[in-house]
């Protein structure tokens, strides 16, 4: 939460409109803080703002919540055997249990 309003202010005191890119935001984050800034939060924190997750982090439920405040989703799928990572739209498949 700490850094989530370090942030925001920087964000704010800047005037700079410049892309902003959060790494597991909500990994030690109870659920309603979870929902509180999926929803009141990351959509007006800039212009540009993406969001690297994990699976663990969004359930079935968040990901409609994301859906609704996002523009877009992708999943990056790296292979560990080709050593390379398959850009794929859409976010984790819940419903089919997993990537």
């Amino acid at each position: 939460m700490i850094s989530s309003a370090l942030i925001w202010a920087l964000t704010r005191v800047s005037y700079l409109n410049l892309p902003i890119i959060i790494d597991t935001p909500l990994g030690r984050l109870d659920s309603k803080h979870r929902r509180t800034l999926i929803e009141n939060f990351y959509k007006y924190l800039g212009e540009q703002v993406i969001i690297l997750s994990t699976d663990t982090e969004f359930d079935q439920n968040y990901l409609e919540v994301m859906e609704k405040v996002s523009y877009k989703q992708y999943t990056l799928d790296y292979n560990e055997d080709r050593k390379y990572t398959v850009i794929r739209d859409g976010y984790f498949n819940f419903e089919k249990g997993g990537i």
